[in-house]
């Protein structure tokens, strides 16, 4: 083939028309070609296994239930612990989301390598305290602070009932472990467990118990758990613990309805007044009743009502210096109402 041909003017005329229309152009090469680069954020590690997660909810679900029932009979009261999330997150990201106010309280986990943190928000650290003192919970500092070296030690009463509730769930796991309280510190710089880039696993949950409302968490280095996590098989565990926590949450939730408070009342049968009566009743009047007596006695019996239902027919009297009222008989249901 001939290389050294000239082109003649009709053709350098219509190649320049084909370059100007855009039908002419240089070749694509394949070096040429984009390829799409996806940046990776070292200090945002992959994402843990779902089946992880999965066991960290049962697992904590487990534990909600027990601390609930023990930090009841701890308090006098019924409270409410709900495991509400399980989320992966690095340490750093943790330490920036507490408030400086909470509770932290360092554990260890042993024969699992390092220590995790359990965190309590103010919110709920108060009203600990207050119940544990002997108040309605409901007394909190008008500003949140941190707490005392002297609250510190009343509040740590709680956070041994969580470490010990937090031992019998892990126990599905980890049949010999001993959770253990380290300390309780208030200030998350001398929180250091793990570097900040490290990954752990948060674990939240709420409480809630009169007027009180409140969150805590654990966060645990993902390092400490995944070996024990990895053998785990959630189905298997879970169904231990199902079949064994039939019988004994029956039990528990027993004996808390049969400590629980209610109020009883007792009053005369209601009578009957006339409307123009009931208009011109000022103080120092006596209202005639239609409760029969004989020598000083009564005859009629009184209502005594329970949880605001009338239950029972009674006779009222003393006890020693006490007025006390003796059941003698029950109201129907129908008739309670």
């Amino acid at each position: 083939m001939n290389t050294d041909r000239v082109l003649s003017q009709e053709e350098i005329d219509a190649l320049l028309e084909m370059v100007s229309k855009g039908e002419f152009g240089p070749r694509e090469t394949q070096g040429d070609k984009v390829r799409e680069v996806r940046l990776y954020d070292f200090t945002r590690p992959g994402r843990v296994s779902k089946d992880y997660i999965r066991s960290l909810q049962m697992l904590h679900r487990h534990f909600a239930r027990v601390f609930s029932s023990s930090l009841s009979s701890l308090l006098r009261t019924l409270v409410d612990v709900e495991c509400t999330q399980v989320e992966q997150l690095t340490y750093g990201d943790f330490l920036m989301s507490i408030s400086e106010m909470s509770c932290l309280a360092i554990f260890s986990m042993e024969p699992l390598k390092g220590v995790a943190v359990m965190e309590i928000s103010p919110q709920l650290v108060f009203p600990i305290i207050d119940r544990l003192l002997g108040g309605t919970g409901a007394n909190t500092p008008a500003k949140m602070r941190k707490i005392s070296e002297i609250e510190k030690a009343i509040i740590e009463r709680a956070i041994e009932s969580a470490m010990e509730s937090l031992q019998e769930a892990w126990q599905y796991i980890v049949e010999d472990v001993k959770v253990k309280l380290e300390r309780i510190e208030t200030d998350p710089q001398y929180v250091q467990i793990v570097p900040s880039s490290d990954t752990v696993m948060l674990v939240i949950f709420e409480a809630k118990f009169n007027q009180a409302v409140g969150v805590m968490s654990i966060c645990y280095p993902f390092t400490m758990i995944e070996p024990s996590l990895s053998s785990a098989r959630p189905e298997r565990w879970m169904f231990n613990y199902e079949a064994e926590a039939n019988g004994r949450y029956v039990s528990e939730i027993r004996q808390k309805v049969e400590k629980t408070e209610i109020p009883v009342r007792v009053y005369f049968p209601p009578s009957k007044i006339t409307l123009g009566d009931l208009l011109q009743l000022k103080e120092g009047d006596i209202i005639k009743t239609e409760v029969r007596v004989k020598e000083g006695k009564l005859i009629d019996p009184v209502i005594i009502e329970v949880g605001g239902k009338k239950r029972f027919w009674g006779k009222p009297g003393r006890v020693g210096r006490r007025k006390a009222v003796k059941i003698i008989g029950v109201i129907p249901e129908d008739e309670g109402r």
